[in-house]
């Protein structure tokens, strides 16, 4: 991916565990629990799991 891809803002559904991304993705509902209790910014920040 590029920079600016990984740049790009992580765009989340306030409010909705299920469905929590507006960005496209394939991520699985465990990976979509840690999105929601992390709450990265960035699509990088999810890719490379900054906070692992």
């Amino acid at each position: 991916m590029s920079v600016k891809e990984l740049n790009e803002p992580l765009v989340l559904k306030p409010g909705s565990k299920k469905g929590i991304l507006q960005n496209d993705n394939d991520l699985n509902s465990a990976e979509l629990e840690q999105v929601a209790y992390w709450q990265p910014k960035r699509i990088g920040e999810v890719i490379f799991n900054y906070w692992d």
